[in-house]
C-alpha cells in the first residue's frame, strides 16, 4: 500500500523517470538486493535525465525559423546603390 501512495505521489509531482524507475525496480529481483542508497541513486538519476531530454513547455523541437540573407535586420547604413539618386532627399 505505501508503495502504491509513493508511485502516486510520483505521478502527481510528474516525477516520471523516478515512477517509472521505481516499477522497473520493483519488477527486478536483481535491484531488491541493492542498499537503499543505491537503489535512490538509481531513481534520482533516471529522473535527472528525464528532465535533461524534457523539451521545454511551449517549444515545438522540429520547427525551423525561415531564413534570409541579412538575419541582421535591414542595413540603414549601407553604401549608395550605382543608379540611384545622389542627392540627399530635401525636407519640403
Amino acid at each position: 500500500m505505501l508503495l502504491q501512495q509513493t508511485i502516486e505521489t510520483l505521478q502527481k509531482l510528474r516525477l516520471t523517470g523516478m515512477h517509472q524507475g521505481l516499477r522497473e525496480q520493483e519488477s527486478n529481483p536483481a535491484a531488491k538486493e541493492l542498499a537503499f542508497e543505491e537503489r535512490l541513486g538509481l531513481l534520482v538519476d533516471r529522473e535527472a535525465v528525464e528532465q535533461e531530454n524534457r523539451p521545454l513547455p511551449g517549444t515545438t523541437p522540429d520547427v525551423r525559423l525561415p531564413t534570409h540573407e541579412n538575419v541582421r535586420g535591414p542595413d540603414y547604413f549601407r553604401p549608395e546603390i550605382e543608379g540611384e539618386d545622389d542627392a540627399a532627399p530635401t525636407n519640403d
